[in-house]
């Protein structure tokens, strides 16, 4: 009786992460679907972009560069998540086949968790699923640990889940790069912001733009926390700031800089002199 109590509960297990597997794959190719939109709405804007600079329209550039730069961030986070997906499908596979290692799925769990929250703002269809997913690997992490004689304890993302994430999220920005044709914006290397903190301390001057292609490097803090340290390098600058220095002391892009720039003058902390 026990034992077949054991099996029946092994098989049951065994559904649960076959229908996790299939759960995933229909998200993974959700998100397929998202990122070939993004694809052709990143061109689309992309083509305005080189009309509007060839033009010499550099206002209008700058606003479509801006949006692509949108554009491919969603872009980037979503690979990101896909990237993780195939690894998490993949880890399952390999669960399934071997089902003493079933414990091993705590960190699974951890995981899709983390994914989850990721995504929730952007596509909540998707997380929705992950919501699905996470429920059918609670309660085999679950069983698996009663039958194990342990204690479910609260799943955590640990060192490997993190290390997963980070690593997809790397391989994701080399292929946006890849896949996603590098934008003509003007020359920033010697353009100075008229800027004004608005509390009157601060004023520059501007030349006019020389145009050219410049490097694009992709931020390495977050947008909240970039427009905190550019406020702070503003007042430390005495009116000489100039975009591409900035953007490599505070190691973001030239065109983070630029849009944290006019967030600030939209939160009224400081005047962009036109």
């Amino acid at each position: 009786m026990i034992r077949r109590f054991f099996a029946s509960s092994r098989q049951s297990l065994k559904e649960r992460i076959n229908a996790a597997i299939y759960k995933l794959e229909a998200q993974k190719e959700k998100l397929e679907h998202i990122m070939a939109k993004l694809q052709r709405r990143d061109r689309e804007i992309f083509e305005r972009c080189v009309g509007a600079y060839l033009s010499k329209d550099y206002a209008r550039s700058k606003m479509y560069a801006n949006e692509c730069s949108e554009v491919r961030s969603i872009a980037k986070l979503l690979l990101s998540i896909q990237l993780a997906l195939e690894r998490v499908i993949l880890r399952l596979e390999t669960v399934q086949e071997f089902s003493d290692l079933m414990i091993q799925l705590a960190p699974v769990l951890g995981l899709v968790k983390e994914m989850r929250k990721q995504i929730a703002n952007i596509v909540p269809d998707v997380a929705s699923g992950l919501d699905e997913v996470s429920r059918l690997l609670i309660t085999t992490v679950s069983e698996m640990k009663v039958m194990n004689g342990h204690k479910l304890e609260e799943v955590e993302l640990n060192e490997e889940a993190k290390k997963i994430i980070e690593e997809a999220a790397f391989i994701a920005e080399q292929k946006i790069r890849e896949s996603f044709p590098e934008l003509p914006v003007e020359e920033l290397e010697d353009r100075r912001v008229p800027i004004m903190e608005a509390e009157g301390t601060l004023t520059k001057t501007a030349p006019t733009p020389t145009g050219g292609v410049p490097s694009v490097n992709p931020p390495t803090v977050s947008f909240d926390e970039l427009k905190v340290k550019l406020l702070e390098y503003i007042r430390n600058s005495k009116g000489a700031l100039r975009i591409s220095v900035c953007a490599r002391e505070l190691q973001a892009s030239p065109e983070e800089v630029v849009r944290a720039l006019k967030s600030l003058e939209e939160e009224g902390k400081i005047v962009l002199s036109r």
